[in-house]
């Protein structure tokens, strides 16, 4: 829920039935019981113009978690290392992080993450789960921890990357809770490729408790797919795991200049109808599919984003923002018809399948 803040400030309400609240409150009712934010280093221009998306410094993620804490909901910290977007096809390295040797980047990874860790801390908020990296299929911190060619020296380095991040988390975490640590894939319906990446990670002996998933089943493949590659890493690589990014369209209508992600092509590939019921329908075969993950490891799912919905200023990036990743495009939200709230705001039926029973 990174956007809900910037949502909030340009005016969006949310309902459920007849009952106007706030989302965490109105989501927690419904049986959410994690909450997923994600954590930019600097996510503003050298004139301090936001570069959108949610705009997910420090300050606003102890601000949300703090919601979270008040509704007792535990919350997963999503630490992208990167000033914006991470995702297989873009890992930028933190501007003020550039320009440093491997063993100097390795000692700024390490200090950040413990300082991040300590400021949660003193802050009440301590997340119970941290996902070390996001959506590293091709690494990280580019270029010293990009995984080009799948060289055994690449994912050397991304191995040592990640264990200077993870010794960072645990020292900040003295004192309090320890976290159970994360590491996330994108292209959960690709079986190969995420046994590959995990056993290369355990062949390093990077520590970590939980495997991460990215599922859209309109780029990744069947739920078949993503079934396989769950099974397989839960009888090879023994950790339980979460899908922590999934969504489906509940119709295929644009709102404005920024092309949906979710369209008509993507409801064909996809293979659940583009309606209210359809995204109900997939997250309810996501739910079995997960419950029927071996030795019960199948933890659930993260949904992505529920309450970001199109409203007048937001957009997935602002102008600087798009700057930085050196792209021109109209402003606006690729996402809109994805969330489990109407344009209104109104619930929709999905938010059923939190507190489905296995």
């Amino acid at each position: 829920v990174s956007t809900l803040a910037e949502l909030e400030r340009l005016g969006v309400h949310y309902q459920d039935g007849t009952r106007q609240g706030e989302l965490l409150t109105l989501m927690r009712e419904r049986g959410l019981n994690l909450v997923r934010l994600r954590l930019w280093v600097d996510p503003h221009s050298a004139k301090g113009e936001p570069f959108g998306g949610g705009n997910n410094d420090l300050g606003r993620v102890i601000a949300l978690a703090q919601r979270s804490r008040a509704l007792n909901l535990p919350w997963l910290l999503d630490l992208h290392y990167s000033d914006f977007w991470a995702d297989p096809g873009k890992q930028h390295t933190p501007r003020a992080w550039r320009g440093k040797s491997d063993a100097e980047l390795a000692v700024t990874l390490h200090d950040y993450s413990a300082v991040v860790m300590r400021r949660l801390r003193e802050a009440g908020v301590p997340p119970q789960m941290v996902q070390v990296g996001n959506e590293l299929n091709n690494g990280m911190l580019w270029p010293q921890g990009r995984l080009h060619r799948r060289e055994e020296a690449e994912f050397d380095r991304l191995a040592h990357l990640l264990k200077a991040a993870i010794a960072g988390i645990r020292a900040g975490s003295e004192g309090g809770i320890t976290p159970r640590l994360m590491l996330h894939l994108a292209e959960g319906g690709d079986e190969a490729q995420c046994l590959r990446w995990f056993k290369a990670m355990q062949a390093r002996d990077v520590p970590f408790d939980l495997v991460g998933l990215s599922f859209y089943p309109y780029w990744h493949g069947s739920l078949g797919d993503l079934s396989r590659t769950m099974n397989s890493l839960a009888t090879q690589i023994r950790r339980p795991l979460l899908v922590v990014e999934t969504a489906y369209g509940h119709d295929t209508v644009n709102q404005d200049e920024v092309r949906n992600a979710f369209g008509e092509q993507e409801a064909v590939r996809g293979g659940f109808a583009a309606t209210p019921e359809g995204q109900l329908a997939f997250l309810d075969a996501l739910r079995a599919a997960i419950a029927a993950v071996p030795d019960q490891l199948g933890l659930g799912f993260v949904y992505w984003e529920p309450g970001w919905i199109r409203v007048p200023g937001d957009s997935w990036a602002s102008r600087a923002g798009m700057a930085f990743l050196g792209i021109d495009e109209p402003l606006g939200n690729g996402w809109e018809n994805q969330a489990l709230f109407d344009r209104e705001g109104r619930g929709l039926p999905s938010l059923a399948a939190f507190a489905r029973t296995r």
